[in-house]
Order: C-alpha cells, then structure tokens, then sequence
C-alpha cells in the first residue's frame, strides 16, 4: 500500500500522500509533461509556449494534462474566454480527471457563479465523488481542492467553514506553498464580512461646531516665556530640567498659559497644520513630524499633573474639532489623551457625559471620554455603580432618539460596548442587547452580540486598568502600559486559542 501522512489521518480521517502516482498515460511522455509544466509556469507566459502546448495537445490527445496546461497559459495571457473554452474541452472529454473539474471551478469561483463550482467540487459530499473514491490522495489534488473549497465558502459567505477547511490545509503542513494564500484569504473575508460596510444600520453622526473659535495667525502672548517652549520639543524630548521649572511658576498663571495652548491649538490650526505639511525632518530627526504637534498633549499632561479640574470646560473645548484635526494632533488620539483626561474629568463624569451626549462632537472625542468613564470604574471599584448608572444614560440617550443625526454613531456606539465590557457591567446586559438590535454595532470592534455576551460574564481582564501617573515626571517616563509583562499578555491571549489559531493571530500580525 502506498505510505501516506499518518499523523494526518489520524487528525483529519483523509490519507495523504507525496509519493508520485504512476501516469494514466505512455511512461515515455513524461518528459514532454514536464516541459508542458515549465511552459505553463514560466515567469513571463509566452503565446508561443501555449502553441507548442496546443500542438502536444493535437498529437496526445489522451493525456489531459496537455489540455489542462492550456488553461493554465491562457489566464496567464489574459484570455479569459479561450481559457474557458479550453477548460470546458477538458472536462468534456477527460470528465474524471481531478484537474479539469478544478480547474473549471476555479473559472467558476471567478465568475461568482458558486452554485456550478460547488456542483464540480462535490460539496455535497466534500469531493468524494471528484476523487472518485479514492482510498488515498496526493498532497497536490488535497491541497488545491481545500484551496477551491475555500474560495467557494467565502464567496458564500460561510465564514466558519471557510475557518475550518484553513486549518485543514495547515494542519497538512503549515510551511505548505498554498498556506499563505489561504491564511490571506481567510484573514481578508473575516475582515471585510465584519467591516462598516456589513453593518445593518450604518450611521454617522453629523459634526457641528459646539464651541466655534475666532482664527488667527498670532500665537498666544504668555505670561511665561517658559511655556512657549513647549511647542519646541516632541514629547519624548522634553528635558527634565524645562519640567522643573515649568512646574515651580506660579499654578494660576501657568494654568492659564496652559489653557492658551489649548485655545491656540484651535484658532491657528490652519496655520500650524501648514507648519506641519511643509516641515522636512534632517537626518537626525528619527520621527518625520513637527514638534508643535505635540503642544496640546504637553498642555494635557501638565493641567492633569496641577490637578486642575476647574479648567475642564477649556479642556473640553480641544475635544470639539473635526477628526481630521485629530488626525493631526495625534497618531493615537485616545491612547495618549486618555489617561490626562481621566485625571482631569474623575470627578466631574456628569461633565463628560454632557459632552458625550450634547451630539455633534466626533466620534474620538466621544470614544475617548467613554475610556475615561471606565477607568474611573477600574480604578475605584467603590465607584462602580456610579460609572454603571453613567453608561447606561448614555445608552438610553442614544435609544430614545434614533433620528438624531448628530447623536447617533456606528464607531462611537461599537466602542462603547468595549469599554462596558472593560469593567464587566453585567448590569447593563439587556441594554447592550438592545443595541445591538437597532443595527448600529459594528461586529468588527468587539464581535457580534454572542461573544460580546459571552465576554461580559468572563473574569475581569487585568490589561483594561491604565497605569496611572503619581507626578508630572511619570507622564514623560517611558513605561510599560500595565503591569503584566508583555509575555504574560500573549500567553493570556493565547490561552483559550486552538494552535490553529494562534498561527492566525501571529499571522495577522505579521509574524
């Protein structure tokens, strides 16, 4: 009996093979075949090639692999119809050879027309019929068959097989020529079915400006010159020393220089973003953007270290700009203003939630602040309730005004639910449900309303809690973004995961 993959059979019930299969046709051909091989596989396809291919096709009419390689150089060529036609010719005349019928499916898949390629691929009976039985295959039909029965799920949508014939193919053999393109194609369908786009009820919330400003081209006049040198320095430069004093000036004046930062960010953007736009980094310059860039994050940071709650009005103010702005002023908005803003606004949640709630402030601005909320709740477990009575207005807000086009928003909404999640609000299980239901929750952000429910009665995740900054000085330290090392984080995320699946998350991150 011919050796097959052991290991395989035993995981998959399928015997596999590499040993080669003796022809079906003249033992003497085989160096011809060959040749057709190479022909139809060159690095540039040559019309010439496909004659000479056509010719061996006339003078063995026996052997499809002639007829088969035709195909082949035909799509190469870009001649589409000729290669059906050939493909057909095929399948008419040589109806049991593996490779017409898959071949003809794969003109199929690329048509769409999935109800003809699955009839080929014997979906019905997962390709018993296409290999005729046979007690044993060859890893180049098992391979290009899993490869066509991929295509064929993704067409139709049926994301679940289309997971399981993958980590068919990779159970195979992970290093396979034909892994990487279905690990791509699976990776592409899982992205593109949960995108914006597959959302039922897509909605964008409609800016306006909420706390219009008077431009200008004149920086603010300070009260200390320290403080202009604040648009100097990126934040991973700011000297130590510069810190120093700028925390010994007097609290009320600095804060008050700190809060014209903030209002100059608003009134000169356009000319700042001109700075920005026709900035030329040297050499020396490892990061390619300005360092004005970072003023208002430099204003955030030394406002949050002065405690200085009362000027969370001016603060909010920077938060209501158009994305694009934010776009500009950071390359992680809520990542790197977040943890200032919580605390500057802990205290002050009705605050925040007046913003959130006032409509036609973006949706960073608004997913920002509902990171706020939550860490108010991480941080202060005694705060619970009130962080949980916090969500659930704004979610009822949102549900009792489903026509308000600057309210309601697909991005803001979706994250949201993440940040209920963070601090496992099991509370607010039928609101969340409920929103779930108008259509709004894009189920690529947390994933749709199983695993979201699934995730909300799961122990609380350690990695949700900010490290919080004690001093002014912590701000600019670099640090680890929580205390579990990032090994035990991935260990975490693997955890729960089939070996299967964390090749595709290592795989998605590009390792």
């Amino acid at each position: 009996m011919m050796p097959f993959n052991k290991t395989y059979f035993e995981k998959t019930g399928v015997k596999v093979t590499e040993e080669p299969f003796p022809p079906s046709y003249d033992k003497s051909l085989l160096p011809l075949t060959r040749q057709a091989y190479e022909l139809a596989n060159a690095r540039y396809p040559s019309p010439m090639a496909l004659a000479k291919i056509k010719k061996w096709v006339l003078q063995y009419p026996e052997v499809p692999l002639f007829k088969n390689y035709t195909v082949v150089l035909n799509l190469r060529l870009k001649r589409t119809a000729e290669a059906k036609a050939a493909a057909l010719d095929c399948y008419e005349k040589h109806p049991d050879y593996f490779f017409s019928k898959v071949t003809l499916a794969d003109l199929y898949l690329s048509e769409e027309n999935y109800e003809t390629a699955a009839e080929l691929l014997d979906e019905a009976h997962e390709g018993a019929n296409l290999f005729r039985n046979k007690p044993i295959l060859h890893e180049s039909e098992w391979m290009q068959y899993l490869y066509m029965r991929l295509r064929l799920a993704v067409g139709q949508e049926q994301l679940e097989l289309a997971h399981k014939i993958t980590e068919q193919a990779w159970l195979y053999d992970p290093k396979h020529r034909l892994v990487k393109p279905m690990a791509d194609l699976l990776t592409s369908a899982q992205f593109s079915f949960n995108r914006p786009g597959k959302i039922v009820n897509e909605r964008k919330n409609l800016f306006r400006a909420n706390a219009p400003v008077t431009p200008t081209t004149e920086m603010p006049v300070f009260h200390h010159s320290e403080v202009a040198q604040l648009y100097e320095y990126r934040i991973e430069d700011l000297p130590k020393t510069l810190i120093s004093d700028l925390m010994a000036l007097p609290r009320t004046t600095l804060i008050a220089d700190l809060c014209a930062m903030l209002q100059d960010a608003r009134a000169r953007q356009d000319t700042i973003f001109q700075i920005v736009d026709d900035f030329e980094p040297t050499e020396a310059q490892q990061e390619g953007y300005h360092p004005i860039l970072d003023m208002p994050l430099h204003a955030f940071r030394f406002l949050a270290a002065l405690n200085a709650e009362e000027v969370l009005p001016e603060v909010l103010n920077f938060l209501r700009q158009e994305n694009d702005a934010f776009d500009y002023w950071s390359y992680d908005f809520e990542m790197q203003y977040m943890v200032p803003l919580y605390l500057l606004g802990q205290h002050r949640l009705k605050d925040l939630q007046d913003f959130v709630l006032e409509g036609g402030n973006e949706d960073i601005s608004r997913t920002t602040i509902s990171r706020v909320a939550a860490q108010v709740a991480l941080q202060h477990p005694e705060r619970r309730e009130e962080v949980l009575n916090w969500f659930k207005t704004v979610i009822h807000k949102h549900l009792d005004n489903p026509e308000d086009d600057y309210l309601i928003d697909n991005s803001f909404l979706s994250f949201l639910i993440g940040d209920v999640l963070a601090i496992r609000g099991t509370e607010l299980e039928t609101e969340l449900e409920r929103l779930f239901e108008t259509g709004w929750i894009d189920d690529w952000v947390q994933g749709n309303w199983k695993s979201v429910q699934k995730e909300l009665h799961t122990p609380f995740e350690p990695l949700d809690k900010e490290v919080i900054p004690k001093t002014i000085y912590e701000f600019y330290e670099p640090k680890v973004r929580n205390p579990i090392s990032p090994e035990a984080a991935l260990a975490k995320m693997y955890e729960d995961k089939s070996p299967f699946e964390q090749f595709l998350s290592n795989y998605r991150m590009g390792n």
